[in-house]
């Protein structure tokens, strides 16, 4: 599944959160990656308002593995540990057993 862009609902998405009040989160620039802790809440925003997905390898492995585009620009979240990697196995055994995934919205 890493070649496939894996769009999230909202729900999908914010039970890869952590319960704390302030979530870490990064994005990349041309220079360096730029860190930031986020309000729970001002990031639950942007996950409604945008089109959360499972991001790539490099960013889950450095444990941010969903993204969010708030205009142009990608947000890499902090996850519970492996939620992401979970979430993308049970959509290939759901696959696999029923030979769909879990709904996901549709994007253009």
């Amino acid at each position: 599944m890493e070649d496939d862009k894996l769009f999230l609902t909202y729900e999908q998405a914010v039970s890869m959160l952590s319960d704390d009040d302030q979530i870490h989160t990064f994005r990349s620039n041309v220079m360096c990656l730029l860190g930031a802790d986020w309000d729970r809440a001002e990031l639950l925003e942007a996950i409604k308002n945008g089109k959360p997905r499972v991001g790539g390898s490099q960013c889950k492995a450095l444990g941010h593995g969903l993204v969010v585009f708030t205009g142009n620009e990608p947000l890499f979240i902090e996850t519970k540990n492996n939620a992401p990697e979970e979430f993308e196995e049970a959509q290939k055994q759901l696959i696999t057993t029923q030979g769909k995934a879990l709904e996901t919205p549709a994007v253009a």
